[in-house]
């Protein structure tokens, strides 16, 4: 750990909760919001923020997983109190701006110690280096944790909206059968009754419509669970923790058995990559990695980690990535032979 890294990691740590109230403070005129809009994140969250980067800075122990974590609370949180994905977005740019800012006025301060202040450039760079690694993932936390609560909560209410429509649609459908029944006298068929209630169901629908399929409606949009290929996703989680592999000299490859699926990827991309990274620490010097597609139960999209020599402590490699499966949704396992994985529902 440099002394610059050290220096800016206290200080963060230190007013975690100061430099998260003033985000929140900024926020709200960072974007156009109804006065009664909710904020952004609560205090508890917002300091957990900065103290999540925080302790990126030294690069050193899991600090992933709190970034994790604590982004994928936000980007739920967001979504859960109206705030859309770019507003999201926007307001995270503004938390980038405003940890840069204090830590440039922080280390340009008189009292700086000496060995911070005659920084080399190189170390510098690399200091700001991982302020974005961190907030970079912090952001993709949010933006998966956001889209998959909102595809929760389309599917919950387009599966609320199927119900309602049935109803009336069953009626209309059954005194139609009836006014065609030509086993039944005329006089039954052409009942004012009858038409009374195919009117009724039909005003009943219109109303639904209305109120839930207009533009202003809650869930403009239906929530289409998009098809994701396997391997890109493992791919981009190898590309994830490559400095890790490297400094462990683990090799990563990728099997060639992978599908594309309909699946909450998202939980998918984060859990995966608190378990490679969980597994590389786990592993001695110059070992390897292999990210495979493995079968699951019907229904479950699965990736595995097969390595070289075999996990020693596969069941504590698992729990050790557990807290972010937990968190997005996900499961986690080991298996005899020493590999590990992580699943999600697909569809």
């Amino acid at each position: 750990m440099t002394p610059l890294a050290s220096y800016l990691s206290d200080f963060f740590a230190r007013d975690a909760v100061d430099l998260g109230a003033h985000w929140q403070a900024r926020a709200r005129s960072a974007v156009p919001l109804a006065v009664d809009q909710p904020d952004l994140a609560e205090t508890a969250l917002a300091a957990r923020l900065v103290a999540a980067v925080a302790a990126a800075l030294p690069e050193e122990g899991s600090w992933q997983d709190d970034v994790m974590r604590a982004g994928w609370e936000l980007g739920a949180a967001a979504q859960a109190t109206g705030y859309t994905l770019d507003a999201l977005l926007t307001e995270l740019e503004l938390f980038t701006a405003i940890l840069l800012y204090a830590a440039e006025r922080h280390v340009d301060a008189l009292d700086v110690p000496r060995e911070v202040a005659t920084t080399p450039p190189t170390e510098t760079f690399a200091v700001i280096r991982r302020l974005h690694e961190a907030v970079s993932l912090l952001t993709l936390a949010a933006t998966r944790g956001h889209t998959q609560r909102w595809q929760e909560d389309a599917r919950t209410h387009f599966r609320s909206l199927r119900h309602d429509m049935r109803n009336p649609i069953g009626t209309i459908q059954s005194a139609a059968a009836l006014m065609q029944d030509e086993s039944l006298p005329a006089d039954q068929r052409s009942s004012a009754r009858y038409a009374d209630m195919v009117s009724r169901n039909a005003q009943s629908l219109e109303e639904l419509v209305a109120r839930e399929l207009t533009d202003g409606a809650p869930s403009g949009a239906t929530p289409g669970m998009p098809r994701v290929s396997l391997r890109d996703l493992a791919l981009a989680v190898r590309r994830a923790v490559r400095a890790e592999a490297e400094r462990a000299e683990c090799r990563v490859d990728l099997d060639a058995g992978f599908e594309e699926v309909s699946a909450t990827a998202g939980s998918l991309e984060l859990t995966l990559r608190s378990l490679l990274s969980a597994t590389i620490s786990a592993l001695p010097i110059g070992s390897a990695a292999q990210l495979a597609g493995m079968p699951a139960s019907p229904g479950r999209a699965r990736v595995a980690i097969i390595t070289q020599p075999p996990l020693s402590n596969p069941e504590e490699v698992a729990a050790a990535a557990r807290s972010i499966a937990d968190c997005t949704g996900a499961t986690v396992g080991a298996e005899a032979d020493g590999s590990v994985w992580a699943e999600v529902a697909e569809g």
